[in-house]
């Protein structure tokens, strides 16, 4: 149907013959036609993968938005703009629904493509002997890495909107292998273990169930 404005009309006629009618003018709109505009941000924090972007929809104060990640955990974000950390090398192809003012629902969707994994530094990992266990895990997990030398070290813990939840600033350490007991992460879901040491940061991905 076209927009347009439409005058329908309501013929009402009884068994005896009598009738009436009623008419309304009625005005249909299309649904609305949105673009879905992608940055990059905090590019310092994820130097190889540009991995957390952030999205917003052409459509100012609709009602509501429904975004779909393409992630493995089938993320859902509420809002507009949403930001996001695509933990993992890849193609995404991400979903955005919005039910605008007149009541209209319109989808539109768009790719990101991810060029290098949040947690795959495999060469860092290795120098420092760097892992988490268990993985996943229940209420905490074990963050364990070796030093050749005494450096600055610290660790933080970041949610999947690359949000910082906790940072734990060891000091000096020495060199030797050490061990950190993490916790508070929060709801189960999917975390980022960023340890800075040495003049450089290494990740690791962890799963909270």
């Amino acid at each position: 149907t076209a927009h347009a404005l439409y005058n329908p009309t309501l013929i009402v006629k009884t068994p005896n013959g009598c009738s009436d009618t009623f008419s309304v003018p009625v005005e249909v709109t299309l649904p609305p036609v949105f673009d879905i505009d992608t940055i990059t941000v905090n590019a310092i924090d994820y130097p190889c993968g540009k991995n957390k972007k952030k999205l917003t929809a052409s459509i100012p104060d609709a009602e509501s938005y429904s975004w779909e990640m393409g992630d493995l955990a089938v993320t859902k974000l509420p809002g507009n703009p949403v930001e996001f950390v695509f933990f993992a090398k890849g193609t995404y192809n991400v979903k955005c629904t919005i039910k605008d003012l007149s009541g209209c629902i319109v989808i539109d969707s768009i790719t990101i493509k991810i060029d290098c994994s949040v947690g795959i530094q495999d060469v860092l990992a290795a120098k420092y002997d760097l892992t988490t266990y268990p993985n996943p895990f229940g209420q905490s997990t074990n963050l364990s890495f070796e030093l050749p030398n005494a450096t600055e070290v610290k660790v933080s813990i970041l949610d999947m909107l690359g949000r910082t939840i906790k940072t734990i600033d060891l000091g000096r350490v020495n060199a030797g292998k050490h061990n950190q007991s993490l916790e508070d992460f929060g709801a189960a879901g999917s975390y980022l273990i960023r340890v800075d040491l040495d003049g450089q940061s290494v990740y690791k991905q962890v799963i909270k169930q």
